[in-house]
């Protein structure tokens, strides 16, 4: 019994912050809960950057529905641009792990802009916000949990 005890002991104490959080954020389901949260939260529905600050408004008289991956938006007169004209922003996000945790990447560059520099209002576009990022903490919970209990009971 006290070998076991010891084992898991000795397991408990391999662990790191930065091997947990490498584990979770290598995740697939992670990586398109953090991505959804800066595409489709952030962007999509509210039409924000990554300091919480509104994107520039849609100036046309009428109204224009953009869907992706089965979530819609409808672009008004006067509401924050979606950034979802052809799609391929969107498409292109991708999460790469680091060590110290992970790097949101899109593919901002239009044939004669950049997305991030005519709609950030002076902030980056792509990244999470501060309320993102404590919708993420909570998210992950589940995928933390199962890899430390997985590492200790091994």
């Amino acid at each position: 019994m006290f070998k076991r005890l010891y084992e898991i002991a000795n397991n408990t104490k391999k662990l790191s912050v930065k091997k947990v959080a490498f584990f979770v954020f290598s995740e697939k389901a992670v990586q398109k809960i953090i991505i959804d949260l800066n595409r489709i939260d952030q962007i999509l529905y509210d039409g924000i950057n990554v300091d919480g600050d509104s994107l520039p408004t849609y100036k046309h008289t009428y109204d224009k529905v953009y869907t992706f991956e089965g979530k819609s938006n409808i672009k008004r007169a006067g509401e924050p641009y979606l950034l979802l004209d052809t799609g391929d922003f969107f498409k292109s996000f991708k999460v790469f792990v680091t060590k110290d945790g992970f790097i949101i990447w899109a593919n901002d560059e239009k044939e004669d802009n950049n997305l991030t520099q005519a709609y950030g209002n002076g902030s980056k576009i792509i990244g999470l916000t501060d309320e993102s990022k404590a919708k993420l903490s909570q998210e992950i919970i589940p995928y933390i949990v199962s890899f430390v209990r997985a590492e200790i009971l091994r």
